[in-house]
């Protein structure tokens, strides 16, 4: 069972996973969408549901605890204010495009010790052998040069890159999403 509180600051907590939402408006706390600044995740949530906190504008940060093993589809999506996020250890999966259109994001970072995704120093999200990029962070500018590594380049994974100004690609790249 999952419950929530809220004001500027939302706290998610209990014991399993978070419910999927087929849609934001979905989410019991949508109507205070705008006034949150902070997410909590608190110890014991296993998941972060579909489209959970999708266009919360004027989020700046987020804490996930090592509890949450999954961040679903389109789950930070459109939080335009949120500048980093730090991935724990224990996640294991993270759906489509759960970053997506985060106009501030500067960078993700994963825990060391993740055995599913790591990142490099630009905060690009890579699965843990770095052999698939997944997705660059919104405000990365300049040039980018894919690790020698990298096999697949994740659909995607520098849609929202704007100031990118050239991508660099390894010889040993087979495919790009």
């Amino acid at each position: 069972e999952i419950s929530w509180t809220n004001e500027s600051t939302l706290t998610i907590s209990g014991t399993g996973p978070m419910d999927d939402y087929s849609m934001p408006s979905k989410t019991p706390w949508y109507a205070s969408r705008n006034a949150v600044t902070k997410i909590v995740i608190e110890n014991g949530v296993t998941s972060i549901g579909d489209y959970a906190f999708y266009g919360f504008s004027n989020l700046k940060s987020i804490k996930i605890a090592k509890s949450v093993t999954s961040l679903g589809s389109y789950s930070l999506a459109n939080c335009d204010s949120l500048t980093s996020v730090a991935l724990p250890s224990n996640v294991e999966s993270i759906g489509r495009e759960a970053f997506s259109s985060c106009e501030a994001m500067k960078s993700i970072t994963v825990d060391s010790g993740n055995k599913s995704f790591s990142s490099d120093i630009n905060g690009v999200l890579f699965n843990k052998d770095k052999t698939v990029l997944i997705t660059c962070p919104r405000t990365y500018s300049g040039a980018y040069q894919i690790p020698a590594s990298v096999s697949v380049i994740a659909e995607a994974a520098f849609s929202d890159c704007v100031n990118l100004s050239t991508v660099l690609l390894s010889d040993g790249l087979i495919t790009i999403g």
